[in-house]
């Protein structure tokens, strides 16, 4: 009895520990990353769920100026699949509205006084650590405590595909709930309220809430003890109500949308034996890589088997029903048809069947550890030659000892893969994640754009993220025309060229960031000066005073050189003189004060940072080979409009370009 109750006792220790590791790791990986962005982590997404929040309570019944323009937009068939899932993929973001309980939530954070990237930055704090103790719990349910603790040290650097557990979208905040339900319901708490407030949860958050929802009930029905009694009808009739509700309002309501109505057949080549094999390739994918991390399909099939036929009796028919559930759940998503998507149904149902299996490998590591540590205990380390002599070796208990030695060394080899395969992952990832489309928005150009415009007045907007960030703070008042949605189509005659409602254009800056870093010794070329009154906006945001060496390599200037002075905590504008074409780096010291250069001027009435619809280049510059970044012009034709002629740029701030269109058509 005192043996089993310390073994216990060592087992949750070890959760705990799991546990906590989990929930470190993803919340370091996540928060180092946040912490050095102005924008959220993969802000295309991120800006797609933010702007349903933003537009959930400024226009509910999506009845504003640019909700209608896109719907209309947006809704429009085409037999072009590239058209097709761009206005697919447009609808999905802007109108249909698949996560309100995610975008409530969202809501009334912001409505607290909280900035949308903050929320949305504390949402996915909190989903971390929702998953991290979800899956923890769950694991425990089905394998124990201290093989839960296993896997879960394994899952901290587990890598699973697309958005898998490091991503806190909504499909994932879905993920936990279910997960915790699952693990309740295993251990026998089942309480009516219990289950059917997360299965409305589960349906409110995300559209995948239906399938867990359906695999909760069927759990519900296959644990439930027979006799059923009337409650557990109730519960089950509920549950299944609450799941027919939700599949069925989108085909009740318009507004808001609620279904992907009328987006049946998006791609007009996109046949269901397409959408199989293409999920087929993704779900071959998803279990090759994990069956890798454990040495092979041999290895793998062998471990899990093992972990599963070791459980106890008591045990088994949890595990072997919920495997069946989520395994059934997994190739149900075989035919689900995503256009642009392939996979992604797959890829997110394997999640938590590769959780259970990774639980199986967990347990049978965790038996190891305690029969090993049983036997030191009872040997204590006396008989330790005995146990490596030959004659011991050939006894059947010899065999026995052997083969777990073999396992144990086959698991202690794959755990430590994956953890140098999970290291890499996170330390390589990280920095993609960290330097990926960090942006510069300004939240006073939506309201400059909105106060010099009025209502009546349509925006074009040339990219998607663009697009969110507007609509986000008040551009829903104004009509709105996505680019890629009409141009080179049908639509691009009424909505463009014959629409008298279009007066402004909000584009991408072709300076990335709005500005161009001078640190650690950049050098930026700048080619094309025309004038004698050109100067630098160069910022120095340190409390130091800055330098800036300013090169210029002309003909009759050849290595010329003068340093620049910049004052601390002031953007300043230097002037450059006659020169025509000059190189700008850091000077000295000054190259770790984080100075940045954020506009040419050519002349003094020059309104905007930048020199637009100016033969001016810039470029970075290296004396390695191969490392010259590309010339940036400040033409507008990259805006791809069609009449860049009447485009008139009045404010460049940060990443984002606002025109005014000149009349014309």
């Amino acid at each position: 009895m005192k043996a089993a109750a310390t073994r216990q006792r060592v087992g949750l220790t070890f959760l705990a520990l799991g546990m906590a590791f989990f929930v470190a790791v993803r919340l370091g990986f996540l928060g180092t990353i946040i912490l050095d962005r102005p924008i959220p982590v993969e802000p295309d997404d991120a800006y797609s769920y933010i702007v349903k929040a933003s537009l959930l309570g400024s226009c509910f019944l999506q009845r504003c100026p640019a909700l209608e323009d896109l719907r209309a937009q947006t809704t429009a068939p085409s037999s072009d699949p590239s058209v097709s899932n761009s206005r697919f993929r447009q609808y999905t973001r802007t109108l249909f509205q698949y996560h309100l309980a995610h975008s409530t939530l969202l809501l009334a954070l912001n409505s607290a006084g909280i900035s949308w990237e903050r929320a949305y930055a504390y949402v996915q704090y909190a989903g971390l650590a929702l998953l991290g103790i979800a899956a923890g719990y769950f694991l425990y349910a089905i394998w124990g405590a201290g093989a839960a603790g296993i896997a879960m040290f394994l899952l901290a650097l587990t890598l699973f595909r697309g958005q898998g557990m490091h991503a806190i979208v909504p499909s994932n905040l879905v993920l936990g709930i279910a997960l915790a339900l699952w693990g309740g319901m295993a251990l026998e708490k089942r309480h009516p309220v219990l289950v059917l407030g997360c299965i409305a949860a589960m349906l409110a958050m995300h559209p995948i809430g239906r399938l867990y929802s359906v695999a909760t009930l069927l759990l519900l029905a296959v644990w439930t003890p027979r006799p059923w009694t009337p409650g557990n009808w109730v519960v089950l009739g509920a549950g299944a109500g609450l799941v027919a509700i939700a599949s069925s309002l989108g085909f009740i309501f318009d507004r808001p949308a609620l279904s992907m109505r009328p987006f049946w057949n998006m791609e007009v080549d996109y046949s269901l034996t397409h959408a199989i094999l293409d999920n087929a390739r993704a779900g071959h994918e998803i279990l090759q890589a994990w069956v890798n991390s454990l040495g092979g399909r041999f290895e793998a099939a062998f471990v899990v088997l093992l972990g599963f036929i070791a459980l106890p009796k008591e045990k088994r028919f949890n595990a072997f029903t919920l495997t069946a559930v989520l395994a059934g759940m997994w190739f149900l998503g075989f035919g689900h048809a995503m256009p642009g998507y392939p996979g992604i149904t797959v890829i997110r149902l394997w999640i938590p069947l590769g959780l259970l299996l990774t639980g199986a490998v967990g347990y049978v590591a965790w038996r190891i550890m305690e029969i090993a540590a049983g036997g030191m205990r009872r040997s204590g380390g006396a008989k330790f030659r005995e146990l490596a002599s030959t004659k011991f070796l050939v006894t059947p208990r010899g065999w026995m000892t052997g083969a777990m030695a073999a396992i144990a060394l086959l698991l202690a080899l794959s755990f430590a893969a994956m953890a140098f395969n999970g290291l890499n992952f996170l330390r390589s990832h990280s920095e993609i994640l960290r330097n990926a489309d960090n942006l510069a928005f300004d939240t006073a150009q939506p309201a400059k754009l909105l106060a010099m415009s009025k209502p009546g007045d349509a925006i074009l907007y040339t990219d998607e993220l663009r697009l969110y960030y507007f609509l986000t703070h008040g551009a829903g008042e104004r009509g709105a025309v996505f680019l890629n949605a009409v141009m080179g189509t049908d639509l691009e005659k009424s909505w463009i060229a014959e629409n008298e409602s279009l007066r402004y254009a909000v584009a991408a800056n072709p300076i990335f960031e709005g500005s161009m870093e001078l640190d650690g010794g950049k050098t930026v070329e700048i080619a094309g000066l025309t004038t004698d009154s050109s100067a630098l906006l160069i910022s120095n945001k340190s409390s130091r005073e800055g330098h800036v060496d300013v090169t210029v390599p002309d003909s009759q200037d050849a290595g010329r050189q003068v340093t620049l002075n910049l004052p601390p905590n002031r953007e300043s504008w230097l002037p450059l003189g006659a020169a025509r074409t000059v190189r700008v780096r850091a000077g000295g010291d000054s190259a770790t004060l984080g100075l940045r250069l954020k506009g040419i001027r050519e002349t003094e009435g020059q309104t905007t940072h930048w020199p637009w619809n100016s033969e001016i280049t810039l470029r970075e510059a290296s004396s390695r080979p191969g490392r010259t970044g590309k010339p940036v012009g400040f033409k507008l034709k990259w805006t791809d409009t069609g009449f860049e002629d009447r485009l008139k740029v009045f404010d460049d701030t940060g990443s984002t370009v606002m025109m005014k269109i000149a009349s014309g058509r």
